[in-house]
């Protein structure tokens, strides 16, 4: 396990526009940003196949994780700065403050 980006959540009401609104308007801006979801492990085949298991394992149903679920819908993706970087910060401070403050006509 590693540590590589760091997540933000979009709550699209608050925001006033969707993830991928959100999305298209910081990368136009120069920000590394991908809309970010992940494969859930109790859906991976392996722990639906009995043939790895003594014991079946018990999995919850599909849609009983609404957490999870919601981060999957809402979750972007930023790069994790390793070093000082004060200029790229800058840059992605004022990238977020201009995208928040227009993102009335940007929804």
């Amino acid at each position: 396990v590693y540590y590589s980006r760091n997540f933000l959540f979009v709550d699209e009401k608050k925001a006033g526009m969707s993830r991928e609104s959100v999305v298209k308007a910081l990368k136009a801006e120069g920000v590394d940003v991908v809309a970010y979801s992940w494969t859930l492990l109790n859906t991976y085949p392996l722990f639906g196949e009995s043939k790895y298991w003594r014991h079946m394992p018990v999995l919850p149903a599909e849609g009983s994780m609404p957490g999870c679920d919601e981060a999957n819908r809402t979750a972007i993706s930023l790069p994790y700065f390793t070093s000082a970087q004060p200029e790229l910060v800058a840059q992605y401070v004022k990238a977020f403050q201009k995208v928040w403050a227009h993102r009335g006509s940007l929804a």
